[in-house]
């Protein structure tokens, strides 16, 4: 630490002046924190009786089925073909049952705010606007009835079809 004189003799000499001093230790960052792990003796190993629950432990289907159909059910009258329409929440609700679909579609991975697996679903829609029950394959104006953003993350997923599996399902309801 600089006292009063050494300052003004630096200061007044118009050189730099370098101090050290191993008697005192002075923090720079006082917001700063030291992390000490002392382990002595055995390496640590975490308590095997602590588990993460799985999703499928935490997950609710029925609030998540719910929230599926209030999702598609968005693209309803505007976007089902007329012949459709009084179909279009049955096959929904016979695509949330069939068992390919159940696996994966309440997983959302990293998807944020939602409770499904909006890329699946999105998936899905494509595979029913190939086959005219939806009146429209534009992925832009499906994103942005279902989103209310044409730009939306399920955008580049409404131009995909879903996995073999789950589109051979997905047919045989059709």
């Amino acid at each position: 630490m600089l006292t009063n004189e050494a300052t003004k003799i630096a200061v007044e000499s118009g050189k730099l002046l370098i101090i050290f001093n191993i008697n005192e230790v002075h923090q720079l960052n006082p917001n700063a924190t030291h992390v000490t792990n002392n382990y002595y003796g055995e390496e640590f190993v975490p308590d095997d009786g602590l588990q993460k629950p799985t999703f499928h432990a935490t997950r609710n289907p029925q609030l998540s089925k719910d929230s599926v159909l209030e999702y598609v059910m968005r693209l309803y009258p505007s976007y089902v073909c007329k012949e459709w329409q009084d179909k279009y929440r049955p096959l929904w609700g016979d695509i949330l049952e069939v068992p390919a679909v159940v696996e994966v579609i309440y997983d959302k991975g990293k998807q944020q705010n939602t409770t499904f697996n909006r890329n699946l679903v999105g998936n899905i829609l494509h595979l029913l606007a190939e086959k005219k029950i939806l009146n429209t394959t534009n992925a832009t104006r499906l994103s942005e009835a279902l989103e209310n953003d044409p730009n939306a993350s399920v955008r580049a997923k409404l131009g995909e079809m879903p996995p073999p599996e789950i589109r051979r399902c997905i047919e045989g309801l059709i």
